[in-house]
């Protein structure tokens, strides 16, 4: 925190900053949703069983307020016990847990950003959203390197075997 008082950031770059920050996390909520549809999808068809939360929910419930604070989070868990549970695996509900705090610190950062005018203050609430990128990336991975493995091995999953092309629609 030292070092930041001591960079003088200039607001051109403060600014460009802030353009590139808005412009990759429009993209990435863009993705991100498509992503989290999918997948809910994929769980459906891979295990057999219903989700809590219909896949169009699964992805709709970020834009409800109240809900967006705890329902993205239990339609994650949903998917990732749906997957790993055909899979073998045990669910990373840690992962999980982390991942969903360090979302919601990072979005009370950029709320209390918003009033603050310290350039420094802005780039400290960049990092956190950095780290909620990271580990968001980390849960975006496991989820889809496993059921990429169920789609794959036929004996996994509990209908007929698909392609790579059913596993996405």
């Amino acid at each position: 925190l030292q070092l930041m008082s001591v960079v003088n950031f200039s607001e051109d770059v403060v600014f460009a900053v802030d353009l590139l920050y808005a412009f990759t996390g429009l993209c990435g909520i863009v993705f991100f949703c498509i992503w989290k549809y999918r997948t809910a999808h994929n769980a459906l068809i891979l295990s057999g069983e219903s989700l809590r939360f219909t896949p169009g929910w699964c992805v709709g419930c970020y834009f409800v307020p109240i809900w967006m604070f705890h329902r993205p989070y239990q339609c994650m868990k949903d998917i990732y016990d749906k997957t790993f549970i055909v899979g073998g695996e045990k669910s990373p509900h840690l992962l999980l847990l982390i991942w969903w705090l360090s979302w919601l610190f990072s979005g009370v950062a950029e709320v209390v950003v918003a009033e603050s005018e310290r350039n420094e203050i802005i780039c400290c609430s960049y990092v956190f959203s950095v780290v909620s990128t990271v580990l968001a990336l980390v849960v975006v991975y496991r989820l889809t390197a496993t059921q990429y493995k169920i789609a794959g091995d036929s004996e996994l999953h509990s209908k007929k075997p698909m392609s790579m092309e059913q596993i996405h629609r």
